[in-house]
């Protein structure tokens, strides 16, 4: 059972303290009605829970209305009632909060989320505020307001442990999308080894960060893999040397930035009941925090944070957490006795949208005054609402930079008008012919050929419209086109952008793409999520017999990744699933570098005479064949 509400006075043992005045509140009781948790959600005004949902991982999400700022809002306070929502943690901690409103009393009284996590805010309004699809009206306005969070969440947590080894080895399971492994490691060091590789399925992690105790008897490391495969495979830490005892931590996220997952290690150390380390981090973003702790102390998270891996060994105990991300993050253990300590912390960044500016492929404007003048060269573009001198402007933006399957979430045209003579409408419309730039006119959509409908053929319904007397930065909202264009429902023609107005002359005149400010489409999406390639083996099985042959696993398999074009960094790993000896091998058939051929020349694999990777292991049963994918890889080449 989840309730929402609103509280005066604390009350249980809650996740985050009151904060004063009266707060918005959450709780979860089990099926007796007993308490199991309660956090406190506000700041210094009034702050009013008014409605609560939960989605299929356990996440709490609250809809209610604030009359001041708290925490740190991924979307800012605004004024007077601001709606607020926010998402907690199936433990009760505020992973992400967020205002909706103006400058009017807003409220959210409803709250969903969907499969995808994108929160659903539904309440009122009595003044506008952002841009929204229908305007305000007038007095209390309903609203809906859709929210996409970018989150990193948690995956799965494992550990092992060792003593008077040189190295730990433990099973880890990994799910989703878009996703990182972190594993980090405590050692009571006989000298000051450290790590020396850290494996997953065979794939190697790259090094975070690590710290040596400045007494030599505390040491901690970190380790970290981008897409790890996903399924129940073996985490294999080795060490350079033995250690007294190793404790060791593995956590896998979804939802995480592909390219640049980590922010800055950040480590400290001491001789205290305390263990703490400040974190450089953002909201939005997902703090991992890892202390290594001498004697086997009882070692309990600070306030917001929440457990992942607690193990103990020897004189020694290895424990992780996690906590909701802001500008500077305090990571903290309490120790039940004091004794020295290492505590290390990094950001995780979420996998979330993507900004861009696209300058126009070309633009022009067209005179039907002069209706076989073509303008395709000049600085300016010039749209008049007179009559007899109806002008228009054209622009045509290339999304292919864009990556398939991406969601875009906005679409702006951004001009600069350097000259406007008074008031006036201008309206943006969807082409619905080709054009060509040099040789555009009133009549002619190209050369030689005429448009349907002389000054343009353009689906009459407007995209958007302003109304103005300003010069400077003029907007229009494309987004539902741009959305359009990028799935392909609408042909990508460009924008007329023209003035139906009518009467007198009056004109607006913008920089061209050959202008001092030139025009810019500013395009927000959301990427697709890394999607693992699919490997198809329709032999199935392979059986072999001792001293036969070389058995050919399956000349027939294919390999398909459905958002990228090559495997770069992508690894496959072949391996015998049962009876594997030492004198087994596995290798890869070297058929040579003519067309169509696989090639291998010392540890490179070719296809047709390029190199697409390398490859490691298959020298016995029990060793897999790991390939090791780059950029030449395409899908043919890797089947």
């Amino acid at each position: 059972v989840y309730v929402t509400g609103n509280s005066s006075a604390t009350w249980g043992s809650p996740v985050q303290a009151i904060s004063g005045g009266t707060d918005a509140v959450a709780a979860k009781l089990d099926s007796s009605g007993s308490l199991l948790w309660n956090t406190f959600l506000g700041g210094s005004g009034t702050d009013n829970g008014r409605r609560i949902a939960v989605d299929s991982s356990g996440n709490v999400y609250v809809a209610g209305s604030s009359t001041a700022t708290w925490g740190s809002p991924d979307q800012p306070y605004s004024s007077g009632t601001d709606g607020f929502a926010a998402e907690l943690d199936s433990s009760g901690n505020r992973l992400w909060h967020s205002f909706v409103g103006g400058s009017g009393t807003d409220v959210a009284n409803a709250i969903a989320v969907d499969g995808s996590g994108h929160v659903y805010v539904a309440g009122n309004s009595t003044a506008t505020w952002g841009t929204p699809l229908q305007g305000y009206s007038s007095g209390q306005d309903a609203y809906v307001a859709k929210i996409t969070v970018a989150g990193v969440a948690i995956d799965a947590a494992s550990s092992g442990t060792a003593v008077n080894a040189t190295g730990v080895t433990f099973s880890h399971t990994v799910s989703g999308t878009n996703r990182l492994l972190l594993v980090s490691v405590a050692t009571e060091p006989t000298a000051s080894e450290g790590v020396s590789s850290v494996t997953y399925n065979g794939t190697s992690l790259s090094f975070v960060g690590s710290r040596l105790h400045a007494a030599l008897n505390v040491r901690i490391e970190t380790w970290a893999l981008v897409a790890p495969a996903t399924g129940t495979h073996n985490v294999v830490i080795t060490l350079s040397a033995q250690s007294k005892a190793i404790a060791a931590g593995a956590v896998s996220f979804t939802g995480v930035d592909q390219s640049t997952p980590l922010g800055a290690y950040a480590s400290a150390e001491g001789d205290s009941s305390t263990a703490t380390v400040n974190v450089a981090s953002a909201n939005g973003e997902l703090v991992y925090g890892f202390a290594g702790v001498r004697k086997g102390t009882d070692a309990t998270p600070g306030a917001g944070q929440t457990e992942q891996t607690d193990v103990k060994t020897g004189n020694i105990e290895g424990v992780g957490s996690t906590e909701a991300g802001a500008a500077s993050v305090v990571t903290s253990w309490s120790l039940d006795v004091s004794d020295k300590w290492i505590a290390s912390g990094v950001s995780i960044k979420p996998f979330g949208t993507v900004t861009i500016e696209v300058s126009p492929v070309q633009d022009t404007y067209i005179q039907g005054k002069n209706p076989t003048t073509n303008t395709g060269t000049q600085g300016s573009l010039v749209i008049d609402r007179e009559s007899g001198d109806l002008q228009r402007a054209l622009l045509q933006f290339d999304l292919s930079s864009i990556p398939a399957g991406s969601t875009i979430t906005s679409a702006t045209l951004k001009l600069n008008a350097t000259a406007i003579d008074g008031s006036l409408t201008i309206q943006a419309y969807q082409l619905q012919q080709s054009w060509a730039e040099g040789s555009a006119t009133w009549n002619q959509r190209t050369s030689g050929t005429n448009w349907t409908s002389a000054g343009s053929t353009y689906n009459t319904t407007p995209l958007d419209s302003i109304t103005t007397n300003l010069t400077g930065l003029h907007a229009f909202n494309l987004t539902t086109l741009a959305q359009a264009w990028l799935a392909g429902t609408q042909q990508n023609y460009g924008v007329m952008l023209g003035s139906m107005d009518g009467g007198g002359n009056r004109t607006a005149t913008y920089d061209s793409r050959e202008g001092g400010t030139p025009p810019v489409l500013e395009i927000t999406y959301t990427p697709p999520p890394n999607s693992d390639p699919t490997i198809s083996v329709p032999g199935g099985a392979v059986n072999y017999i001792e001293n036969d042959p070389a058995t050919l696993i399956d000349a027939t398999a294919t390999a398909i990744d459905s958002d990228s074009g090559n495997l770069d960094a992508g690894t496959l790993t072949i391996e015998f699933t049962a009876n594997g000896t030492l004198n087994d091998r596995l290798a890869i058939r070297n058929q040579g570098t003519g067309a169509g051929q696989i090639g291998v020349s010392g540890s490179n694999v070719t296809y047709a005479g390029v190199n697409i990777g390398t490859f490691t292991g298959g020298t016995d049963g029990s060793t897999p064949l790991v390939i090791t994918f780059n950029a030449s890889s395409t899908p043919a080449a890797a089947q």
